[in-house]
């Protein structure tokens, strides 16, 4: 069961999210359908980038560096109440006095029995549908805290999609968890893959969302929910990314003739690497790390990089890379696996 949204919980978004699109599947299908916004991408990824990397006067700054500012402004980024507390109130009266009823009695039934799972899933679509997303979003939550260890990755993802309505079309911190939850739970969810690349687009990273949405785009069925808003915006963000592309090149190969060092350098230094200090590692890691910023790579380069920061005892970089290379990969159970693995120990510290 998901949650799916009727055409006033799109009127009144129009208001809070530029150029807003929703996907709606077919409400005779009982699965769920994706809310897909596209939030005028160009505009907020390039301000974004502007502000951390185009200041007029400014001199250039290497990519480690901007990256760097980059993910400290991300960390320190408003949360979801924040973000909910800035939006204005969406809610509207339901106009047919027995569906009215029927919310108002789910909504008595929940506050009586906190533990009435269907009920609190059912109330969760409801009150979206009415654009009281707030409310959409605490019946939600209730219904994961009474599910447990049976929640699932469909439920993980309804709320993720319901606190991106709530924030007025902003990816925040607790989404961006919720994402990864998912993305744990069900590696293939093309949705958690769309507004992950979403979220680094909005967040200044265009290069990473430039990376999963061309991946996704490959692994995507013609009939998919998002291929319609990727292909709407992808151009955007590939050209912020420096990599400038049509709709036409993305039925291409992506280039494979990628600098830097290889993951068999890396293998070697890492193999006679002494821990922190190790200036020929750190060197050679900081231009693996610029080159998959820039260029990407394939799974066995991030894994060699995580490796690398092991080594080099820097776990908050490893940590970052891992979290970015399981986004990145999250449609090829091969290539997660390659990425678990280097980053096993990292598993075992959480």
């Amino acid at each position: 069961m998901g949650f799916w949204m009727v055409a006033g919980l799109v009127s009144a978004l129009v208001g809070a999210i530029l150029g807003l699109s929703v996907m709606r599947a077919d409400r005779a299908q009982p699965g769920r359908a994706l809310v897909l916004a596209a939030i005028g991408l160009a505009m907020v990824g390039a301000l974004g980038l502007y502000r951390v990397l185009g200041a007029p006067g400014y001199p250039d700054l290497p990519i480690a560096t901007r990256i760097a500012l980059i993910e400290a402004a991300r960390a320190d980024r408003p949360g979801q109440a924040a973000a909910e507390a800035a939006q204005p109130n969406t809610t509207r009266v339901d106009e047919n006095p027995r569906r009215a009823a029927m919310v108002a009695e789910l909504r008595a039934t929940v506050d009586a029995d906190p533990d009435a799972t269907e009920e609190l899933g059912l109330l969760a679509i409801e009150e979206a549908r009415l654009g009281n997303f707030i409310a959409a979003r605490i019946a939600q939550e209730r219904l994961i805290a009474a599910l447990g260890g049976e929640a699932n990755a469909g439920q993980y993802m309804d709320l993720a999609e319901i606190q991106f309505l709530a924030a007025g079309g902003y990816v925040s911190p607790e989404t961006e968890t919720l994402l990864q939850q998912v993305l744990r739970r069900a590696p293939g969810n093309g949705g958690a893959q769309y507004y992950t690349g979403l979220m680094f687009a909005q967040q200044g990273r265009p290069d990473l969302a430039y990376r999963i949405w061309r991946a996704l785009l490959a692994d995507s069925e013609p009939g998919d929910l998002w291929i319609g808003p990727i292909r709407t915006q992808i151009e955007a963000v590939a050209a912020l990314a420096g990599k400038p592309v049509s709709i036409e090149d993305l039925a291409q190969p992506p280039d494979q003739d990628l600098p830097g060092p290889t993951a068999a350098e890396i293998a070697a230094a890492t193999a006679q690497g002494s821990g922190a200090g190790d200036t020929q590692l750190e060197t050679m890691a900081a231009g693996l790390a610029e080159r998959l910023a820039n260029l990407g790579g394939p799974p066995q380069d991030w894994a060699q990089l995580i490796l690398a920061y092991l080594t080099l005892e820097q776990p908050g970089s490893a940590r970052s890379v891992y979290d970015q290379a399981l986004i990145v990969f999250a449609g090829s159970d091969v290539a997660l696996a390659l990425i678990r693995d280097a980053g096993a120990g990292l598993e075992e510290s959480e």
